[in-house]
């Protein structure tokens, strides 16, 4: 018996990250499926908590952590933007421009402004990578 299977649409995916080397792979990676299509690229701009120094929080991270690991994390994250060999080489806003997706920056991802942005993708998934919100 011959079973002749037609080729289903791909998937479309929302991608939710934070400037990051991590989340700038896998969209590259998510990107290159051929059977996915990621219609868009929500970027989260919150790089800590509100109303916080910054002194409040790197003090204790870096009690927990370490030196090495706190500059470890600094280079891979967004902190290290503009740093020679740092995540801006990777930046979703590069891949988004590059790919020509829309490209949401939100400090708020629950605020009225950025879900009425959502509203108007059609999407059957949202992939969520090292987004801080």
């Amino acid at each position: 018996m011959l079973v002749v299977r037609h080729p289903s649409p791909p998937l479309k995916l929302l991608f939710f990250a934070h400037d990051s080397l991590y989340s700038a792979c896998v969209l590259k990676q998510l990107l290159a499926a051929s059977d996915l299509d990621v219609v868009g690229v929500v970027r989260s701009k919150c790089l800590r908590s509100r109303g916080v120094p910054v002194w409040r929080e790197l003090f204790p991270m870096w009690r927990q952590v370490g030196t090495s690991y706190l500059w470890y994390l600094g280079r891979t994250s967004g902190f290290g933007l503009g740093l020679p060999g740092g995540a801006d080489r990777c930046s979703l806003k590069r891949l988004a421009k590059r790919n020509g997706l829309p490209l949401i920056d939100t400090l708020d991802v629950n605020s009225e402004k950025t879900l009425s942005r959502l509203s108007t993708f059609t999407v059957d998934y949202g992939v969520c990578t090292y987004f801080n919100q």
